[in-house]
């Protein structure tokens, strides 16, 4: 059976964009030593809020076997925090919204008011939903 042709997504339509672009952008670290996802998970990610740091790509949880699950499982701390890539200081902001890394505050705030001005989506119900 032939491969159906991938068409491009937005960062705003697929977090593995998303986080590809972060990647490509030098805008995450990933975290491999093992971390608790209690409390110490937050506050790294806490951290990272605080000082426009690299957003944490979590690999390793305390009590989660990595092996099991062949690396599907992680999280990602500060998705919509603050950049220090110059230029870029609202990226991921911008990102999560469909804008380009370089979209300035003013570029966010339109998108946004934009976005509350459009009609809402309508549910579209499955034959296995309630």
């Amino acid at each position: 059976m032939p491969r159906r042709a991938r068409s491009h997504k937005s960062a705003a339509e697929s977090f593995r964009q998303y986080l590809q672009e972060l990647q490509d952008e030098n805008d995450v670290l990933t975290i491999t030593k093992e971390v608790d996802p209690h409390l110490e998970l937050g506050a790294i990610t806490r951290k990272v809020y605080e000082n426009d740091e690299k957003a944490p790509l979590f690999e390793n949880f305390k009590g989660h076997d990595r092996a099991k699950n062949n690396g599907l499982f992680r999280i990602l701390g500060a998705p919509v925090g603050l950049s220090k890539v110059p230029g870029q200081k609202l990226g991921r902001i911008a990102k999560s919204l469909g804008l380009p890394s370089t979209a300035s505050g003013q570029e966010i705030i339109q998108k946004i008011n934009d976005a509350k001005k459009s009609p809402p989506y309508h549910r579209k119900k499955c034959p296995q939903d309630p």
